[in-house]
């Protein structure tokens, strides 16, 4: 019950309110099934059975739906907290881990959440029932303690049952809950792969045919089976009741228990009791459905337990501009992939970036120089060393108070339409400026804090979050390889005007870059070849001859075209 706990104990006392009326209800659904047992036993007139028959009904269903309507408000609303609390959990969460999980963020945020949420929704009828079932035991043991306590047996028997097959199903319904997610991400693979696919014919049809059917083949597969084996024992559970009642006829006829009559009538009222026995037992399988559902979000480092946020505080750097901004020492990181089975450690990396220094970090693909900058900017955590900001070692509690001060630009960055949290002086100063800056004053405007449109083109929805960065007016800049998709013009604009601008209102820049012509920029080059920093002296060696050929080729190609012209 600590699942349900979670969810109501920040509204407790409309739960408690809810929980009020819908025992009530119980309790008059309990008098109800008295009274007409009571009138089979002809123990009361007509005109009584008829009155109290009206009242306790009547009773049963306004208390019910005052109860059911209560629960059903503060679940809804609970279901918005949840909603809200998990989403800031994953943005709290590691981000690497929430990388590795990604294909299940939003079934988990649609289906699984819905789970969770709506088993809180479930609970008048339950403890409605709960209450018709205890009330009528108590009312049976007024008739029958041998019979009643048989009964409870027969309960007690089921509710057993229904905890035995819970095992059973436990690894299909894990199955199946993994089976959706690969249906997912297929799906999502065919949206957005929709332009590839569109010239590849045989593609398209294995895609479909091979793959989500294939998906959807086996999920049914095993959704038929889990019901087979659920409404098997739905059927036993049935056969064993009436199994339990031939026996508990035998047996009151055998000893003289009680007279036949009296059996029929107690009969009766068992056979009253069917109903909420099953609604109360089925919700133990309910309960273990959310608690599958629970298991597959925290799958992902994202707790329920607890819907509060990591409290951070600020950092307090005592530091002076001529000490390093920002300091690598013995940083160590492994990637695991999962699909491949590989590995990739970078480091052990030690480097110092100092206050308004341009920083190219170079290096061919694969050797590390991403993984770096997401440790640089907090995204990663680092497996051994450590990141330090103005002589503070970055912690998870200051880890946000850090990542104000950096506004990264990433090469595979999402484009936000919204400018909610740029300042208002800025937006409406170099908002405009910036967009005509890099031309795109003709596409998108700023209006009412946003964006106009963000369905640009890839090398323009690059420029859009080039201009949300320049507008944070944040200490430190990184840039992942922001030229690599820009036409030439834009790309000697970043280099030669927007990175001096940068350098010259004070910022710290940190640029991944392949672009070796431009490398002579840099204050500073980190080279990175297999996870570890190449030493400067070959690096400026290097560097400084290929650009003085870039130079030379340069200038000859310059010199041809004026001799053609």
């Amino acid at each position: 019950m600590r699942i349900i706990y979670d969810l109501i104990k920040n509204s407790l006392w409309q739960y408690t309110l809810g929980t009020g009326f819908s025992m009530a209800a119980g309790v008059c659904g309990a008098l109800v099934i008295k009274e007409i047992h009571g009138a089979i036993r002809q123990s009361e007139e007509g005109g009584d059975f008829i009155m109290n028959f009206a009242i306790y009904l009547t009773g049963s269903i306004l208390l019910g739906l005052v109860g059911t309507q209560i629960l059903t408000n503060v679940s809804a609303k609970n279901l918005k907290k949840l909603t809200v609390s998990l989403a800031k959990k994953i943005l709290s969460a590691p981000y690497k881990k929430i990388e590795e999980e990604q294909d299940k963020i939003i079934p988990m945020l649609t289906t699984d959440l819905n789970v969770v949420g709506n088993t809180a929704g479930k609970m008048p009828d339950v403890i409605t029932n709960a209450t018709i079932l205890i009330g009528c035991f108590i009312y049976m043991l007024t008739l029958s303690t041998t019979m009643t306590i048989i009964a409870i047996i027969i309960f007690v028997t089921n509710l057993c049952m229904i905890l035995f097959i819970l095992p059973i199903l436990k690894k299909q319904e894990s199955e199946l809950k993994d089976l959706r997610y690969l249906l997912f991400k297929q799906l999502k693979a065919m949206v957005s792969g929709l332009k590839e696919l569109s010239f590849k014919k045989k593609l398209r049809k294995v895609y479909v045919s091979d793959l989500i059917s294939k998906t959807i083949e086996v999920r049914n597969r095993k959704r038929i089976r889990n019901s087979f084996i659920f409404n098997s024992f739905g059927k036993l559970e049935n056969l064993m009741v009436m199994i339990a009642l031939a026996i508990a006829v035998v047996y009151a006829q055998g000893t003289d228990l009680m007279e036949s009559g009296q059996f029929i009538e107690f009969l009766a009222l068992a056979i009253f009791l069917v109903s909420p026995m099953k609604k109360v037992t089925g919700f133990v399988r309910v309960m273990h459905i959310t608690s599958i559902a629970i298991n597959s979000i925290e799958s992902i480092g994202v707790k329920l337990s607890g819907f509060q946020e990591v409290k951070g505080r600020k950092i307090k750097a005592k530091w002076t501009p001529d000490e390093p901004i920002l300091q690598f020492q013995e940083i160590t990181h492994t990637f695991k992939s999962k699909e491949e089975h590989e590995s990739f450690t970078l480091g052990p990396v030690s480097f110092e970036v100092f206050e308004n220094e341009l920083v190219f970090v170079v290096g061919g693909n694969g050797s590390g120089k991403t993984t770096l900058i997401k440790i640089l900017t907090g995204l990663y955590t680092p497996d051994k060393g450590k990141l330090i900001y103005k002589n503070c070692k970055i912690r998870k509690e200051v880890l946000d108070s850090f990542q104000e001060n950096i506004s990264p630009v990433f090469a595979d960055d999402y484009v936000f339409d919204i400018l909610y949290h740029i300042d208002d002086e800025m937006l409406t100063t170099q908002g405009v400026e910036y967009l005509q800056y890099l031309e795109l004053d003709e596409k998108v405007k700023i209006k009412d804090r946003r964006f106009s449109t963000t369905k640009v083109s890839y090398g323009q929805k690059k420029r859009l979050n080039l201009v949300t960065a320049l507008l944070e007016n944040k200490e430190i800049y990184v840039f992942d390889e922001w030229a690599a998709n820009q036409d030439p013009y834009f790309k000697r604009k970043f280099y030669e005007e927007i990175l001096p601008r940068l350098k010259q209102s004070g910022k710290t820049i940190i640029v991944i870059s392949h672009d070796e012509y431009y490398f002579g920029m840099a204050d500073r080059i980190v080279k990175l070849q297999d996870g570890a920093l190449v030493p400067e002296i070959q690096q400026w060696e290097r560097i400084t001859t290929k650009r003085a050929v870039l130079d030379i080729l340069d200038s000859c190609n310059y010199q041809l075209i004026s001799v053609l012209e």
